[in-house]
């Protein structure tokens, strides 16, 4: 007898009750999963057909009964299989998928799927792979175009988390990606490093950083993904240069929801040149903006300021940046002037004279529900004054004041008078 994959052996275990079940001294113990019987005509026909699956793939035939699909799928070897047979003739089983992807990475975590099917879940994370795993040497188009014609229908996030490092004579270029964004119709989210994670005797000075040929190529890859919701670059340096040419493919795309360039020491001068090359209609559906660790100054929030002014922005997140009390001052000005909901100012270099803003804001601000502040030096009357008008507030529901200088007795105070704002809002969706 053959377990049914559909069917959780916990959940078995859990609901069957093996006492209700009677049984013949001599009978068949149906509970025995491990006990077989000749085989029926129907179970051997199924069996050969899995055998033989590589040499003649069957599947969309043998639509009798449901079962038996199932059976068959149950059958199938993954380990075995060609990824080619398997995306062209089962598409619809999420089940068979799932299986698939837990055979292949049986150590990946996968914390989330959002609803998203297994299929794609699985040729999205092959194809993120087959990216990070090719080193540029052996780069060729043929190759490419068919991961392209793989993956193509059901991909539409592209997350590569290392890529292999260059050679000496590329100049330290890594694969080039333009070729594939290009033709990668379905795209929304392209979440990418060009950092190296296992370099090796390979190591040449440089490896990890993005080369001139290698921004160039993805910008013009970017400008082709017309679909583009989502664009984040992290952990690789951009200079002035890069950055011009990241905003001049980007600006155009009027679906991009969110950009992140976490952790790409762009500075002042990287952000001018960005904000530079757009003009006042760029972006028109922007609404999430990360610049963590940027090395921005008070000049560059005051830039940033600006350019967020009358724009859609919903989250601004510029955490460890040494912007000073001075470039918060000028980006808490603009903040009824956008439908802000989270501002994140964390490790900012702040002192007490931004008191007199983040108590404005928590005032007049009719939005926001999200306010992080944490490891500057606020001081305790800044605390005592925030425990007088969080009350006030009838909107925020997080305020991270941890690490600058208020004492536990008052974090505690505001954070129970915040908890009251959760508690009013789940009253009011239920």
């Amino acid at each position: 007898m053959k377990f049914p994959s559909t069917i959780d052996i916990n959940v078995y275990k859990a609901y069957i009750n093996t006492s209700s079940i009677r049984q013949e001294q001599n009978g068949i113990n149906a509970i025995d999963l491990h006990w077989e019987t000749t085989e029926s005509l129907k179970d051997l026909c199924i069996r050969i057909l899995a055998e033989n699956w590589n040499n003649q793939p069957i599947f969309s035939v043998v639509d009798a009964f449901p079962e038996d699909q199932r059976q068959l799928l149950d059958s199938l070897d993954v380990s075995t299989l060609k990824l080619n047979d398997l995306v062209t003739h089962i598409q619809a089983d999420d089940g068979f998928w799932k299986r698939c992807f837990i055979a292949r990475w049986p150590n990946f975590v996968l914390t989330n799927t959002n609803g998203k099917k297994w299929i794609r879940i699985f040729l999205e994370k092959h194809l993120s792979e087959s990216l990070e795993n090719m080193k540029p040497a052996n780069y060729t188009t043929e190759q490419m175009q068919q991961l392209i014609d793989l993956c193509v229908p059901h991909v539409e996030e592209l997350k590569i988390n290392h890529l292999q490092p260059g050679t000496t004579d590329s100049h330290g270029d890594h694969i080039p990606l333009d070729y594939i964004l290009s033709n990668l119709s379905e795209l929304k989210i392209v979440n990418l490093t060009y950092d190296v994670k296992s370099v090796g005797k390979n190591f040449v000075l440089g490896c990890s950083n993005i080369s001139d040929n290698d921004i160039k190529l993805l910008t013009h890859g970017l400008a082709r993904c017309y679909e583009l919701q989502e664009f984040h670059l992290h952990s690789s340096k951009l200079d002035s240069h890069m950055l011009q040419l990241l905003a001049n493919s980007l600006e155009k795309h009027s679906y991009l929801r969110t950009i992140n360039l976490l952790h790409c020491r762009c500075g002042d001068t990287g952000l001018s040149a960005f904000l530079e090359a757009i003009s006042h209609d760029s972006f028109p559906a922007l609404k999430n903006l990360i610049l963590t660790n940027n090395f921005l100054s008070s000049e560059g929030a005051l830039q940033l300021a600006k350019a967020c002014r009358r724009r859609n922005i919903e989250k601004l997140d510029i955490r460890l940046n040494p912007i000073t009390s001075e470039g918060a001052a000028a980006i808490f000005s603009v903040l009824n002037e956008i439908p802000i909901i989270e501002l994140n100012m964390a490790c900012c270099s702040l002192d007490e004279t931004i008191g007199p803003y983040i108590f404005k804001a928590i005032k007049e601000n009719k939005t926001l529900k999200s306010l992080n502040v944490s490891a500057n030096h606020l001081g305790q009357k800044i605390g005592e004054e925030l425990l007088r008008i969080i009350p006030q507030n009838k909107v925020i529901q997080e305020l991270d004041i941890r690490n600058s200088d208020i004492s536990y007795a008052i974090k505690s105070a505001i954070d129970s008078s915040i908890l009251e704002n959760r508690d009013r809002e789940i009253f009011e969706w239920t």
